[in-house]
């Protein structure tokens, strides 16, 4: 499934440049099952609570994972990290229960700045995308949360704009929609 529409599919290529911590699945020097923790060797960056995106890079997941997941970091030094499914559980100490190491030698982890997106032309004129209050292409902010009676709630706010807002459902009908000319998506 895609956020923003058919352009984007977050979940297997998030759009950020955070540097890309790889790392053995395979290995269980790398992966600690008794003890739920990966080691990356040439230091992580994490600290405790911040979002990081787990990949298997085309191997299978480590169990208790599962490749194209948003999870929130545990620093247990600057090489050995746990994992956590919400923000709330790593800051708790809360680690997710690593059960088998998976295969392959080009898994890894990489911070995802919470909730800064990029959208470009083609994502801004989805309506699903506008629905949600994102009205031209750029950088946004986007949270969403659901609420005790069970309503979801969407908060949008224009970090960087590349073209003016466009508020008409169908914006190809009101003027150029033409993207920059600095293509963020082949850069992702």
């Amino acid at each position: 499934m895609s956020l923003w529409g058919i352009t984007d599919a977050l979940a297997s290529a998030p759009k950020n440049n955070t540097r890309i911590n790889t790392f053995s699945g395979a290995s269980t020097d790398v992966v600690g099952v008794t003890a739920n923790t990966i080691t990356i060797a040439d230091g992580h960056g994490f600290i405790t609570g911040m979002p990081v995106f787990y990949s298997a890079g085309g191997g299978t997941a480590i169990a208790g994972l599962t490749t194209g997941t948003l999870y929130y970091a545990i620093r247990v030094d600057s090489f050995v990290v746990k994992l956590a499914t919400t923000e709330a559980n790593a800051l708790a100490g809360t680690a997710i229960d690593l059960t088998a190491v998976g295969v392959g030698v080009a898994h890894s982890l990489q911070h995802s700045p919470a909730n800064i997106y990029f959208v470009d032309s083609v994502e801004a004129t989805i309506s699903t995308t506008r629905a949600k209050g994102i009205k031209c292409p750029g950088w946004w902010s986007y949270k969403t949360w659901t609420n005790a009676d069970g309503s979801v709630q969407h908060q949008a706010e224009c970090l960087v704009a590349m073209q003016g807002a466009n508020t008409a459902l169908v914006p190809a009908t009101t003027g150029d929609r033409s993207d920059d000319a600095v293509l963020p998506d082949a850069e992702a």
